[in-house]
């Protein structure tokens, strides 16, 4: 994981809260979690303070900001639109936000039921409408799985060496997806829906957390996560009910192979915990 540009603390996040949004001094701040671009603060009962800790994710939460309201009536599952949108100051140099807090626990450590995929689909379908002239750009998940390509297949190699689980059917699945038929009509996406950022309680999705890589690109990138989540026949059901194509459900799965694949490797040096997601991945897609 990429290191913090500044350093996020307690002291930082009560200053904050106290130059912009006093009222909220009444409820306890303690640290909750930090991902690649943002550290996480719980704030009392329904609260989340999250604040970026590189400047990359300042542009990302800017987008948050702006869209993830316009989407927040249209969608079945509650995703985390701002409930005060903080702004940079002498402390801090970024825009910050505090959003709603999901009970439940994120999906690689609560998993969904499978009748969970239809109500994904539905917000897939959502979702997944015409972006206008001005949705947010993205180099990382708004291009072709082939441009991907030297770089998973340099992973493929390393990991081969270290697991057992890519396998001539995970290379298949990456084939077939980076030789579909591309899609020309982009619409909306997530752009990140590993399992992380799907919060589950007793088995049904609670919410879809986490859009700083929200983009106008190709559906598959986010149809991935039927097969991150739920076994292939649940998965592939789920995808036709959706209307796939079967070149979209081709680079669908192709993509989950992407996010198993760099979760994994990744998580090999530095998280545990995303290791252990990525071979659920990719132990999904084997079976």
């Amino acid at each position: 994981m990429p290191e913090a540009e500044i350093e996020i603390n307690i002291k930082l996040i009560k200053q904050l809260i106290k130059a912009q949004f006093p009222g909220f001094l009444k409820y306890k701040l303690e640290f909750l979690d930090e991902g690649w671009d943002n550290a996480m603060y719980r704030l009392g009962d329904k609260y989340m303070v999250r604040v970026p800790r590189r400047k990359v994710g300042n542009q990302l939460m800017k987008n948050e900001q702006k869209w993830l309201p316009v989407f927040s009536k249209k969608l079945p599952i509650p995703i985390p639109a701002p409930v005060c949108i903080g702004h940079p100051n002498d402390s801090y140099p970024w825009h910050w936000s505090i959003i709603p807090w999901f009970g439940g626990h994120s999906a690689d450590r609560a998993k969904p039921n499978s009748f969970q995929a239809e109500l994904l689909t539905d917000f897939f379908k959502k979702l997944h409408v015409p972006a206008p002239f001005d949705a947010p750009t993205n180099n990382v998940r708004d291009v072709p799985l082939k441009i991907k390509s030297p770089d998973i297949l340099s992973r493929f190699k390393r990991l081969k060496n270290e697991t057992n689980l890519i396998t001539e059917k995970i290379e298949n699945i990456w084939q077939a997806g980076i030789n579909a038929e591309l899609n020309t009509n982009k619409t909306w996406i997530h752009g990140d829906m590993h399992p992380r950022n799907i919060i589950v309680k007793n088995g049904k999705i609670k919410a879809v957390i986490d859009w700083g890589d929200l983009t106008a690109g190709d559906p598959a990138t986010d149809l991935s996560s039927l097969w991150m989540l739920f076994e292939k026949d649940v998965a592939f059901d789920a995808a036709k009910k959706y209307g796939a194509s079967d070149d979209l459900i081709k680079r669908a799965k192709g993509w989950a192979v992407f996010f198993g694949t760099i979760l994994l490797d990744t998580g090999l040096v530095s998280s545990p915990r995303h290791a252990k997601i990525g071979q659920s991945i990719l132990e999904k897609l084997n079976r």
